[in-house]
């Protein structure tokens, strides 16, 4: 997962780059809207690193407490990234707003969010598009590496939660004597 994480974060920079496409600085709307959905998989390295440090409980916790659809790693008082784990984000985190999906036609179009659209959509030329990473083509290699958990889109939130679990309940496992 991080290998392919770190491959298409080049290619988004890349495409950044020649689109000339950037997020509205300290925007965050993707992360508030609760309509993205996710699958396990791509959490699973965020749910990891979760692990490692000592706060899965305490991001499980949050979950169940939440009253809104935010997505837990989002934190707007933040400096610098909005994202609480943001090197550890999702696939669709890194896709969206810098992908694209091709209609039945053939037709690329970007996958983005209205800001970025209304303000940036002049700027792509169908040449640019044809540099954006495939949103299919980076979920079909999510589930080259697990077809169980990656066929699965639930809310984002829900997403990390079961991820958590996923990693929590195999740590278990490994620490009950035999």
């Amino acid at each position: 997962m991080n290998r392919m994480y770190r491959h298409l974060d080049r290619h988004v920079s890349a495409f950044k780059r020649r689109s000339g496409l950037s997020c509205v600085n300290g925007c965050g709307l993707c992360c508030r809207t609760g309509e993205l959905n996710a699958t396990i998989l791509e959490f699973l390295p965020a749910a990891y690193d979760l692990y490692l440090k000592g706060e899965a409980d305490t991001v499980l916790q949050q979950i169940t407490d939440k009253k809104d659809t935010f997505c837990v790693f989002y934190n707007p008082l933040s400096h610098g990234e909005n994202c609480t784990h943001y090197s550890q984000r999702g696939l669709i985190c890194r896709l969206f707003g810098f992908s694209v999906r091709t209609d039945k036609h053939g037709q690329r179009s970007l996958v983005t969010c209205h800001l970025i659209k209304s303000t940036m959509d002049s700027l792509l030329s169908m040449q640019s598009l044809e540099a954006a990473p495939s949103l299919s083509s980076y979920y079909m290699r999510l589930y080259g590496i697990d077809p169980a958990l990656s066929v699965r889109y639930i809310p984002v939130n829900q997403a990390i939660k079961e991820a958590v679990e996923h990693v929590l309940f195999y740590f278990n496992l490994r620490r009950r004597p035999a």
